[in-house]
This record gives C-alpha cells, sequence and structure tokens, in this order.
C-alpha cells in the first residue's frame, strides 16, 4: 500500500490537531486521535499503557506544570510502514513553562514520535514517544 494524498493530509494533520488540542488544554482533544490500546512514553521514559493512563497523567499536569505553557510543531515528516502503518516525526518548542510551585521553567524542545496504523475508516495513533532534544 502507498500513501494516498488523503492519507498524508490525514497523518500530517496529527501532530498539528495535538498542538491545537494541548494549547486549548483540553487533554481528552490532546489524544483524540489515539486507539485506546496505545502506548506513551514520556520525555523522562514513563511508559503508560493505554490511552486512559496518558489522559489523567496529562490532565494532571494541565492543572499544575503545563497549565500556561504553549506547544507548536515547527517541522514534520512522514514515513510509511506497510502495509497499514506510519510514522509520523514532529519537532515541537514547548514555551511558558513553569515548575510544580509555579516558578517559571526554561523552553523545551523536542521530538514527538507518531505511530500511526490505519484502522477501519481513519489513522489511529498507537504509539508515541516524546523526548527532549538536549542543547
Amino acid at each position: 500500500m502507498h500513501l494516498s494524498a488523503l492519507d498524508r493530509s490525514a497523518l500530517a494533520q496529527i501532530p498539528f490537531r495535538f498542538a491545537e488540542a494541548w494549547n486549548s488544554k483540553d487533554v481528552e482533544a490532546v489524544f483524540a486521535d489515539y486507539a485506546q490500546d496505545a502506548d506513551f512514553v514520556n520525555v523522562f521514559g514513563a511508559w503508560w499503557h493505554g490511552k486512559e493512563r496518558f489522559v489523567k497523567e496529562h490532565a494532571d499536569r494541565f492543572a499544575t506544570v503545563f497549565a500556561r505553557n504553549v506547544i507548536a510543531f515547527t517541522e514534520t515528516s512522514i514515513r510509511e510502514l506497510p502495509p497499514n502503518a506510519a510514522v509520523v516525526h514532529g519537532v515541537w518548542t514547548l514555551v511558558g513553562n513553569q515548575t510544580p510551585a509555579g516558578d517559571p521553567a526554561p523552553d523545551r524542545t523536542g521530538i514527538l514520535i507518531f505511530v500511526a496504523e490505519r484502522r477501519e475508516d481513519r489513522w489511529l495513533v498507537v504509539a508515541s514517544q516524546n523526548t527532549d532534544i538536549q542543547s
């Protein structure tokens, strides 16, 4: 299977929908493109199984350390994994960070990888890994 233009467009929108929802602090929408059985590895190496778990983990953080930050994807790429999967890489910047105590924290950059699988009529993220870029 080769990715159609429609598939590429759908896959390319995953990071941007993620960012739009993140910036609105809508944790359910942040993970709307994720399958229920997806896995997520955060920047600290915590490996969360199941969408419900990482929605909960991020909801807690949106109330504290992520309360005022804004994420933007500055670069993306798509790589097909035949027959029904693709990897989407997204380079992000995160500004407006704060510590758990509410003090300002440094801006961050990183790479978020979305592994998407075509299930029925849509692409769903089945695995994701987030990594801070160390300068």
